[in-house]
């Protein structure tokens, strides 16, 4: 029906069909200043009180098809002023939200003067000599830095508290039996019996590699408990003709679709959940409690990004990015502040990368 009506548009629009409904108008017009005491004198024909011509009758034909063509100009062209004032109305909103989300006054400088901290922090973690503690406060003076953007870029007041961590990805396949029980015991949003060896991996999150805005100095988020996250082998399967999703919303979703996710508030993250996963029963209630009265009650809206130097690459891990109020980074605003954060985030990834080596040697 919608294809028909769009063909019906197009040949109402076509240049020759306008010019051809102004011809029939004109056409219209000749007879009936022609063929005047014909038209007059049969007029009303059809009720019997009129004799019947020709020439009245090839009129009245003619002005029926003209006021049919010229009504489906009009339609036509009513349809494509509708459209151009949706799309207007639009691009308006477009660029009313693109400027709600810019970055204050001054978010610039202030970016420079950060990056250039964070990129002095990371030399010297590279130096000779570095212990792995060395390599975890320069961690957390670059998870500082993003976590202090992102309040200046939101505007929020001092006493709103801004946190970031670092959820690193493990394999289990290569874990000794005494490391991976310890993995299944903070395991969150799995059963008990959930094998390990049948996930893809991991998520664990690394409290050393955390940091937040309460703190003056960049120390590791006291309101953090050690916890893991499953990342399935099959993120996703269809269930009734839609897709649904087997991995868990927020850093699982983050690494498995190597893309950016988060929620404003809770009530998103709920409805996500109802509409969109495919979890086993009690999972949602387990997800919400955490936020509502667990651990992560602190926590009221999110953003996961994945950690890789590249979009080709497979991350190593989630930069969680979180503060203790609803509608973090305004509306789209994370859209437009995630891709800002990319210098620290290779940062992030480098200095993960001489954590690992440094725990091997």
């Amino acid at each position: 029906m919608k294809r028909a009506i769009n063909a019906l548009e197009g040949i109402s629009r076509n240049p020759l069909v306008v010019a051809g409904t102004a011809t029939l108008g004109v056409i219209a017009g000749v007879f009936g200043s022609l063929y005047t005491s014909e038209i007059k004198s049969s007029f009303l024909f059809f009720l019997g009180q009129g004799p019947i011509s020709w020439e009245a009758t090839a009129f009245w034909l003619l002005l029926f098809v003209f006021l049919l063509m010229f009504q489906s100009t009009q339609w036509a062209q009513n349809r494509i002023t509708d459209r151009a004032q949706k799309e207007l109305i639009q691009k308006s909103d477009q660029l009313e939200g693109l400027i709600r989300t810019m970055p204050p006054e001054g978010f610039l400088a202030k970016f420079d003067k950060l990056y250039k901290h964070s990129f002095a922090t990371a030399l010297l973690a590279f130096s000779d000599g570095a212990a792995r503690e060395d390599v975890e406060e320069a961690i957390r003076i670059v998870l500082d830095c993003i976590v202090s953007l992102a309040h200046y870029f939101d505007g929020s007041p001092p006493n709103v508290r801004y946190s970031a961590n670092i959820m690193l990805f493990r394999s289990c396949v290569n874990l000794e039996p005494e490391e991976r029980e310890a993995l299944r015991n903070r395991l969150q949003f799995a059963s008990e019996d959930t094998d390990l060896l049948a996930l893809k991996g991991v998520l664990d999150l690394q409290l050393a590699l955390s940091t937040t805005t309460a703190t003056p100095e960049p120390l590791p988020d006291d309101q953090l408990a050690p916890f893991a996250l499953p990342v399935p082998k099959t993120p996703e399967k269809v269930v009734k003709g839609n897709n649904r999703f087997q991995v868990l919303p927020g850093a699982p979703e983050a690494f498995q679709f190597k893309k950016l996710t988060g929620f404003h508030d809770l009530s998103m993250l709920e409805r996500w959940c109802h509409e969109k996963g495919d979890f086993r029963p009690g999972t949602i209630e387990d997800i919400l409690a955490y936020f509502r009265t667990g651990t992560g009650q602190s926590i009221k809206s999110f953003c996961s990004v994945p950690l890789a130097h590249s979009d080709e690459e497979e991350p190593i891990g989630v930069l969680n990015i979180h503060r203790d109020a609803e509608d973090m980074l305004k509306q789209k605003g994370a859209v437009l502040f995630i891709p800002l954060t990319t210098p620290f985030r290779l940062l992030l990834v480098d200095l993960i990368r001489l954590r690992s080596r440094l725990e091997t040697q």
